[in-house]
């Protein structure tokens, strides 16, 4: 007997029990998510909107269809359910309508609602200080991180943290890609204040997300501000190391050592400043700077210049001979061995070779060499000088005149 009773109490209890759960809020958000999870939108909205009508006050209801609404598009809906009723007091949320709250966020966002997106992020935030840490919670923080721009560093630097904790490369590559032009952007702000060790602070920070290639060209760059050449010199390698098909970086660094070469008086050091710009330039579209850097690598090589020359025809007696003067100006210390003149008329037809040892005595003073063929004197004729068998320069006579044209 007293079997039955407690039988028939427990199938009392378990009636009871159902009937409870049938009336209960939660039967509808059950009910709404399964709804939701095949499709059916409007249906599971129709769903909580009858919950909600027996269960006014109902926070979770009340947020279940305000996800319903977002889900279907109809985010002033979602948005109006949030804040005419102030659902979000004092409220403890599962993880589920969490994520709810981030996905609202974002969509004011895009939807240029920007105040209401930050008020909802800024509330994400204060929810999660007492959760778990979670790899979740770091990728909701990239999210996070574009809508609260002026925390945004703090955020993602958060959010690090956490995916370094659970080793996530693909994570940290994800924060990476958000934090680093963040970075950048602070560094190259106090670069323009000329406060280069903050901004160095920055950048030393940054590469905690590991090697980058604008982050060692931003540091060559400051470098120069300070007039550190060598660390300059070792951040442009080290970017152009990191991405070498970068031609910018490269185009970037022979500007740098070409303004260097310019600014020292170490003839070595100009050289070598010179003849590195002109590796870097190979293959690039440049001509301009590539023909600057020739022409001061030229300059640079240039042992000697000749000047004071002139090419003229003169009379002896009956016979005119060609007379060619010139002075040979030393640039640097050299040992030139001889000079040869090669006297020749129209159509390039050789007349006459002379050659002779260059002395200490003829460095820096004119030089005479008369022709020992006579020349008709209303013709032109020309004259290649040769500095230790290399011509360096030709003249031709004006047979109006007598001047050099060289």
């Amino acid at each position: 007997m007293k079997r039955i009773i407690l039988l028939i109490g427990l199938i009392l209890l378990l009636i009871g029990s159902s009937m409870l759960w049938i009336n209960s809020p939660y039967r509808y958000i059950l009910e709404s998510k399964a709804k939701l999870k095949s499709g059916k939108t409007a249906s599971a909205i129709e769903l909580l909107t009858e919950g909600l009508s027996r269960y006014q006050n109902n926070t979770e209801l009340n947020l279940h269809l305000a996800r319903a609404y977002l889900q279907l598009g109809k985010i002033e809906d979602a948005n109006n359910l949030v804040e005419e009723k102030n659902v979000l007091v004092g409220v403890s949320l599962n993880n589920e309508l969490l994520t709810f709250i981030l996905e609202l966020a974002i969509a004011n966002q895009q939807n240029n609602n920007n105040l209401f997106a930050k008020d909802l992020a800024s509330f994400y935030l204060k929810l999660i200080e007492n959760k778990p840490i979670s790899l979740q919670i770091a990728k909701e923080l990239i999210k996070l991180s574009s809508i609260l721009q002026d925390k945004s560093e703090v955020i993602l630097e958060t959010a690090l943290d956490i995916a370094d904790r659970y080793e996530n490369n693909e994570v940290i590559s994800d924060i990476k890609i958000a934090l680093l032009p963040k970075y950048l952007t602070a560094a190259e702000d106090l670069l323009a204040k000329k406060q280069f060790d903050k901004a160095l602070e920055i950048l030393n920070t940054s590469e905690k997300l590991g090697k980058d290639s604008q982050v060692s060209l931003l540091k060559a760059k400051i470098f120069i501000q300070q007039g550190d050449i060598n660390k300059s010199q070792t951040e442009f390698e080290d970017a152009i190391e990191l991405n070498p098909n970068d031609t910018q970086i490269k185009i970037a660094y022979a500007e740098v050592l070409n303004n260097f070469s310019n600014k020292t008086t170490d003839k070595t050091r100009k050289v070598e400043y010179l003849e590195k710009a002109s590796l870097l330039l190979n293959n690039t579209d440049t001509d301009m700077l590539k023909s600057t850097i020739k022409r001061n690598l030229e300059i640079l090589n240039t042992k000697f210049k000749i000047t004071d020359g002139n090419l003229s025809i003169k009379t002896q007696g009956e016979f005119s001979f060609p007379i060619l003067t010139f002075k040979i100006v030393p640039l640097q210390e050299i040992n030139l061995k001889t000079y040869k003149v090669i006297f020749e008329t129209i159509g390039k037809k050789q007349i006459d070779v002379i050659e002779s040892i260059i002395t200490k005595s003829d460095l820096n003073n004119i030089i005479e060499v008369q022709c020992t063929v006579p020349v008709s004197n209303d013709k032109l004729v020309y004259a290649k000088l040769l500095i230790d068998g290399k011509q360096v320069q030709e003249f031709i006579s004006n047979k109006q005149h007598g001047q050099v044209k060289i």
